[in-house]
């Protein structure tokens, strides 16, 4: 293995040594770890990673890249794998092979290796995918043409605030990925059966004052303190004093002191308080209904505007794991509440409000600053919602891949992906400017399809 390893890197592999029975470290001459590597119950080399300071090298060509990535996959991995993407970063490269389907001869995500290299052509890291697999095709499928004429009738642009110039804009709605191969639409939420719902305030004004919402009662040598150190946000929380955050320090032998001593404060006067979970928590209206006083608190007449973002499906997630009957019960809950400005969620400026489920009392409340009064004034979109989702049809295309539907049992599907093919960054459009049109792209990184 370390011959092998050894025509990929630089640095002299001086010995390997055995940490378990698939798991081994890399040492050079000086006896500094180097490198690691794991491999499979065959001896076949799974993963590998070299520690190399990713600093700014000349960067070899692209056709470079690929050349000495597929040798490193010749020399591991004697599967016939396709090229499918090389992503150029600051300071390496990262070449994706994968095998390919019998039908249509498509690339199947996360089936084969995916290879880092310095800028220079070094390994970095290999890793490399050979866990069995299911393909399964639909009886019926659109034809490109088909599933391309649907894309272009579907909504894909929503009216947004840009937070910025706070002004209106369109952005792409994530929620829509594509098709399935039957011409449905193809939503996030088919993948995880989660859905996100909004509803209004429950509750109306308090009285009470910010510190009196968050300790709900429980005074006894707890604060609420401000941390001011983010620029546009308000971030409270509730803690206890620190009887060793002041000492006396001994000035009699220093020159030009008129005190002999001075009070010297150590890191904060407060620390984080921690709260017991007697397991038995308080139910979810009630802990909802602390939390939006809170909101009424912090930000007066404003809070009418404001509606709870609720996330439903995570529950059920959690109990199909098979380690859901070992998992504690969380102490404490978040509460993220979003401003609406006629349909217009801004989802970028949040109140979020952790709830201690035993007690009622909010450990923590961020709160993003929003210049109320320029949304009452904000200048109306020049060109409709109609004629943003023109623009973005021509913007877009549709691309048959497949993708991974079951994790448990590596089963993979066709479906239909939304792609950019003019796009002059390589990667997705955004957003449409709501008063001349101009549509805007992100730039192509690891996470594309």
């Amino acid at each position: 293995m370390i011959t092998q390893l050894q025509r990929f890197i630089q640095q002299t592999i001086h010995m390997q040594h055995e940490v378990s029975e698939r798991y081994f470290e890399l040492y050079d001459e000086a006896q500094h770890v180097i490198g690691e590597y794991e491999v499979d119950e065959t001896g076949t080399l799974r993963r590998v990673q070299f520690f190399i300071d990713e600093r700014a090298y000349d960067m070899i060509a692209a056709e470079e890249a690929m050349s000495r990535a597929q040798q490193i996959v010749s020399a591991f991995d004697k599967r016939s794998l396709q090229l499918d993407a090389l992503i150029s970063y600051d300071a390496h490269y990262l070449v994706i092979f994968e095998e390919t389907d019998d039908r249509y001869k498509l690339t199947l995500p996360n089936t084969g290796a995916h290879i880092s290299l310095t800028g220079d052509g070094q390994l970095l890291e290999a890793s490399f995918f050979r866990e069995s697999y299911t393909v399964q095709y639909a009886e019926n499928i659109i034809s490109q043409q088909q599933a391309n004429d649907k894309l272009h009738v579907l909504p894909l642009m929503q009216l947004a605030i840009d937070t910025e110039q706070w002004c209106y804009m369109y952005v792409r709605d994530h929620d829509i990925l594509g098709l399935h191969v039957n011409g449905d639409v193809y939503r996030i939420q088919d993948d995880g059966g989660l859905t996100i719902a909004y509803t209004p305030m429950t509750t109306g004004p308090t009285s009470e004052t910010l510190e009196q919402s968050m300790l709900n009662s429980i005074g006894q040598n707890i604060f609420v303190q401000q941390d001011k150190s983010i620029e546009g946000v308000q971030h409270y929380y509730v803690a206890q004093r620190n009887e060793d955050a002041e000492y006396k320090l001994d000035l009699s032998t220093f020159d030009n002191v008129t005190d002999d001593t001075h009070e010297l404060e150590v890191a904060s006067q407060y620390e984080l308080v921690e709260l017991q979970d007697d397991g038995i928590h308080l139910p979810d209206d009630v802990l909802r209904a602390r939390a939006e006083q809170i909101v009424h608190a912090l930000v007066g007449n404003e809070a009418a505007h404001y509606e709870l973002e609720e996330t439903h499906g995570l529950e059920e997630m959690l109990a199909a794991s098979p380690f859901y009957a070992q998992m504690e019960r969380p102490s404490e809950k978040m509460y993220r509440f979003l401003y609406k400005v006629g349909d217009v969620y801004i989802h970028d400026k949040p109140i979020e409000i952790s709830m201690h489920c035993s007690t009622g009392l909010a450990v923590e409340v961020v709160k993003y600053d929003i210049p109320y009064d320029k949304l009452t004034s904000l200048l109306q979109p020049a060109i409709s919602l109609e004629r943003a989702n023109e623009l973005a049809a021509t913007a877009t295309a549709i691309k048959l891949s497949f993708m991974r539907t079951s994790i448990e049992d590596n089963v993979y599907e066709l479906a239909y992906f939304i792609t950019y093919p003019n796009s002059p960054t390589g990667g997705a459009m955004e957003r449409i400017d709501a008063y001349d049109g101009t549509l805007f792209y992100v730039y192509e990184d690891a996470d594309a399809q």
